[in-house]
């Protein structure tokens, strides 16, 4: 392989020079530095369920939180934590009231 692959419908930035990509059987991890592929990880399906049920132990060990701003006074700044299952939050000073 020469480090270059061809252009995937599949293929998606995740940041920081790290894209994933779908081949049809795999799922591909690569860093890229603009010009070509540097590293690779090519996840098959066995090894991606037992990534995929890591994923979802840690999630269950974090709480599954994620920074999430409010939904009743957005722009104000105010954030606040929601789970993944709670894509609604609203922070202490709204406590679900709404705008007044």
């Amino acid at each position: 392989m020469n480090g270059i692959r061809p252009h995937s419908k599949f293929k998606g930035y995740l940041g920081d020079g790290a894209y994933v990509d779908f081949d049809g059987y795999s799922i591909i991890l690569t860093t890229e530095d603009g010009i070509s592929t540097t590293n690779s990880v090519v996840l098959d399906p066995g090894p991606l369920k037992i990534f995929e049920e890591w994923l979802e132990r840690l999630r269950l060990e974090v709480g599954q939180t994620e920074p999430r701003q409010c939904v009743t006074c957005q722009g104000t700044g105010i954030e606040s934590k929601a789970t993944f299952d709670e894509p609604e939050i609203r922070c202490e000073d709204c406590n679900g009231r709404g705008t007044e």
